[in-house]
């Protein structure tokens, strides 16, 4: 199968992107730093990125990068 990948619609598809997540890192508090990272930043300069693979396509990943700049602030 083809595996694709394209940038995540963090408005549409966050709670597909937090149960990836939590699937695969269950020790992390995801919905707590999604808030963090998503929605308490005056701006955001980080990329998120989605797996697929499949038809219909299914989500087999997800993966995100920030600069330091904006992880490093609280």
């Amino acid at each position: 199968m083809t595996i694709s990948v394209r940038p995540v619609d963090q408005q549409s598809e966050h709670q597909e992107f937090l149960t990836i997540l939590q699937a695969n890192l269950p020790s992390l508090p995801h919905a707590r730093r999604f808030k963090w990272l998503y929605c308490d930043k005056p701006r955001r300069s980080g990329v998120d990125l989605v797996a697929l693979e499949g038809s219909p396509q299914q989500v087999i990943g997800v993966t995100s990068v920030f600069s330091s700049f904006d992880v490093g602030r609280r």
